[in-house]
């Protein structure tokens, strides 16, 4: 005798096993976005630190390559941008010099220049051996009150 099984195949779910994995999903997606938020500022902070730093790097190698004096000023009113500056020796009057505005740079909105620390003036001036006139700290902050800190050093050390 030969027993015969049948087995049932069911295609498709449940109206209660769709909902079941759309609430589990509108859960993960909640959380995923509201950490995302969270997130957000100090990745931007880390962002436009690490572009102020390419960019002070850029001036610094321009400098040494050209031998031609570049440095970045930053608007301490504004808070917000920075600009690269080339000073061209003046042929007219020997050891002047013309500045000519390389790059303006606008920070991310959410993104502030909080302070500049040890110098005198709002640049970061190169010479020709990569060293700085002015060494000193560059504080940018976010809108939670995040700081970063790029540190240049006298001779010519670019860390953050």
């Amino acid at each position: 005798m030969q027993i015969v099984t049948r087995l049932r195949f069911f295609k498709g779910f449940t109206l209660i096993e769709l909902v079941i994995v759309l609430a589990i999903f509108s859960i993960l997606a909640g959380i995923t976005f509201f950490s995302f938020r969270r997130f957000a500022p100090t990745y931007k902070l880390s962002r436009e630190t690490e572009k102020v730093v390419q960019n002070l790097r850029w001036a610094q190698q321009k400098t040494v390559t050209e031998q031609i004096t570049y440095l970045v000023r930053f608007d301490l009113e504004g808070k917000k941008n920075y600009e690269i500056i080339r000073l061209n020796p003046d042929p007219a009057n020997p050891g002047n010099y013309l500045p000519e505005t390389i790059q303006t740079e606008a920070l991310d909105p959410d993104i502030e220049i909080k302070e500049l620390r040890d110098l005198d003036n709002p640049e970061i001036q190169f010479t020709a051996a990569g060293g700085v006139v002015d060494a000193g700290q560059i504080d940018l902050t976010n809108r939670y009150g995040e700081v970063k800190t790029i540190d240049v050093r006298p001779a010519g050390f670019i860390n953050y």
